[in-house]
This record gives structure tokens, C-alpha cells and sequence, in this order.
């Protein structure tokens, strides 16, 4: 277990990146930029160690996010004309949204695509008119079929100029697992902050962000760490954190993602009494903190000797057998159909025979 411990020079990055925390560090700055490069933050340690040895070597890192950043800015703005001729209101998501709230310059919080939530009665039109636009098309057209009901999101790609760009639009969080939330409420709670958009409720918004965070298999970002801090520092009401993840069924994932998220950062997030509410049976605790060190965020699946399927962490976060059974359904589901695809694509079609 001994290679997933953090190095020294990746706890002075976990500890530096934290808002005003940048101080001078227990290694070389050029130390300091190779393990920010590694846990895909090196623009965001640009932008803190100005006046640096890091800043010098990391900044083209830096104008390239600055670069990806104006393209999703340009790609949201069609999106939000074509949205708002329709009348159809949105929420955006994980890095869009925190980005502005939390990050200076946001730019500096790097994304790989443009995440947005609709209601699900919107999800066609909203999806129509995008398709209507120059450059945009759909990533894969998914035939109908459990596999189909288990996506709880459409895929599109945007050409910008020799780019490729992903929106990704939602109307609901989850994906083939299916959370008790009421979505009705989520939208009431959310607030208007300009003409067809809204903000999500901050203690939704952490939900959602550990939820997305916990079923990663992406442990690279370690910007969703700070996304988590972030949202645990901007006083959310911590018994509805508690109770809303309860209710929706994934109190174990938030568990899981305060633990790893203070002991990586070395700063308490929430108090002990809720986290403790959060805490799922003994036996998981154990079984999944194997599985994910909480002073890294490195994952056992990061070893090479390992190879571990996604079930075996995806399972246990989940509070209740009957998501988990429904989960298994609809990810089998899934997997069939890929194995399908791919026999289909190396089988010769009695064309191909022909023109052979």
C-alpha cells in the first residue's frame, strides 16, 4: 500500500492550494509544478505562484486553460440564445458553475466539458435546438432500450473552429443508478440569478458534487477536491446536507468524500457529529476505505498489479439494496450493448463480402 502514499511534495501542493494558503513550500517550486501537472492543477498553481519559478514553467499551461476557457464561454453563450428563444431554463453544473463562484481567474479551474441541467420535459426541444446550430451534433445515438432509460443525459459535440468541445445535458444527476430526489424541489430551491438560469441550492450542489466525485474513476482531479472544500466552506446548512443525502440515498458517498476530502486538505469540512450521521455500517467503512486511502487521492484501482471493476466501488456507495440491484440491471444492460457494438463492427456485413 506503500506507492499510494502522497509524496511530500504532493501534500505541500494539497496543503498550497487551498485559498490563501499559497505559502513557501517544504520543496523546490519546480518540485511543486511536477506534481501539480500530475493532479491535473497546474493552471490553477499558475494563477496562485505569480512572481515563481512554478508560475514560469506553468504558465502556458495556464494560457491553454485560459484559451479552453473563452471557447466554453463562446460555445455557452449560443447555448443560452438558443435556451432563451425557447424559454427553456437551466442550471449549470460541476466546473461551469464553480468556476465563477469560487475560483479567480476562473480559467483557472480547468473542465473537460460544459455540463447543464434541465428539466426533463425540456430535454428534447432543449437538445433539438442546440442540434440546429452550426458545429453541433450528437455524440451517439443510443437506440431505444433499458440502456437508453438508464442515460440521464445527451451528448453532444461542438466543432470550434479545429476543436472539439463536449456538452453534456442533463435531467437528472444520476447515471444508471437512479437517487430519490425530487427534482420538483430541486428547481424550487434553486435561485434565479438571470433570464432562464439558475443557481442550485449551495447544500444541493455539494451533494451533487460529492456524488459525482465519489463515482469517479478520475482521481487525477484533484480540483474536485478543492471544488469540495470550496462548497464546504460557503456555510451550507449542514443538517440539510445531511438529511437530503439520506433522503436520496447517497449519504455513504458524502461520507466517503469529506473523509478523503479532509484528511487530503488536513482541514476539518464538516462537523464530526454530522459526519458520524452520514457514516454508513462498520464493515463498509472498512471495506471502502481500503479501497480508497483518505490521505491521497489515489485509489487502490490506481495500482497496475490491481485491476478492479467499477462495481466493486460503485456498489457500496449506495445506501439502499434496491438502487443496488437496479444499478447491477441497468449496468449489465449497458455492457451487453457494448459488447454488441463491437462484434458488430468486426463482423463483415454481406456488402463488405461482396466487395471483397
Amino acid at each position: 500500500m506503500s506507492s499510494l502514499l502522497p509524496t511530500l511534495a504532493e501534500r505541500e501542493l494539497f496543503r498550497c492550494l487551498r485559498p490563501a494558503r499559497l505559502a513557501s513550500p517544504r520543496v523546490t517550486w519546480s518540485e511543486l509544478a511536477h506534481a501539480a501537472r500530475r493532479w491535473g492543477v497546474a493552471p490553477l498553481l499558475a494563477s496562485h505562484a505569480v512572481g515563481t519559478e512554478a508560475h514560469k514553467e506553468l504558465k502556458p499551461t495556464l494560457l491553454q486553460a485560459t484559451a479552453q476557457h473563452l471557447a466554453h464561454q463562446a460555445i455557452y453563450r449560443q447555448i443560452r440564445a438558443a435556451w432563451s428563444d425557447l424559454g427553456v431554463e437551466h442550471a449549470p453544473l460541476k466546473g461551469l458553475t464553480l468556476a465563477e463562484r469560487f475560483y479567480s481567474p476562473p480559467q483557472a479551474r480547468t473542465m473537460c466539458d460544459i455540463d447543464l441541467l434541465v428539466r426533463e420535459d425540456d430535454l428534447e426541444p432543449a437538445v433539438q435546438s442546440l442540434l440546429r446550430l452550426p458545429g453541433f451534433s450528437l455524440v451517439e445515438t443510443i437506440p431505444e432500450g433499458p440502456w437508453r432509460r438508464a442515460q440521464k443525459d445527451v451528448g453532444l459535440n461542438v466543432q470550434l473552429g479545429e476543436s472539439t468541445f463536449l456538452v453534456e445535458v442533463h435531467y437528472r444527476i444520476e447515471q444508471f443508478s437512479r437517487l430519490d430526489i425530487d427534482y420538483r424541489s430541486v428547481w424550487q430551491r434553486a435561485t434565479p440569478d438571470s433570464e432562464h438560469r439558475r443557481q442550485l441550492d449551495i447544500n444541493d450542489e455539494l451533494v451533487f458534487t460529492a456524488y459525482h466525485l465519489s463515482r469517479s474513476n478520475y482521481p487525477h482531479r484533484f480540483i474536485w477536491y478543492l471544488d469540495i472544500h470550496a462548497l464546504a466552506n460557503s456555510d451550507p446548512d449542514w443538517e440539510a446536507v445531511v438529511e437530503r443525502a439520506r433522503a436520496w440515498g447517497c449519504a455513504t458517498a458524502l461520507w466517503i468524500v469529506l473523509l478523503r476530502a479532509q484528511s487530503i486538505l488536513q482541514e476539518q469540512l464538516i462537523p464530526r457529529f454530522w459526519l458520524e450521521r452520514l457514516a454508513p455500517p462498520r464493515p463498509t467503512q472498512r471495506y471502502l476505505c481500503a479501497l480508497l486511502p483518505s490521505d491521497t487521492p489515489r485509489t487502490l484501482f490506481d495500482r497496475r498489479n490491481i485491476r478492479l471493476p467499477q462495481l466493486a466501488l460503485w456498489l457500496p456507495l449506495m445506501d439502499r439494496w434496491r438502487d443496488r440491484v437496479a444499478f447491477v440491471s441497468q449496468y449489465t444492460a449497458v455492457r451487453a450493448r457494448d459488447i454488441v457494438h463491437q462484434l458488430s463492427k468486426s463482423v463483415p456485413t454481406n456488402a463488405s463480402r461482396r466487395r471483397a
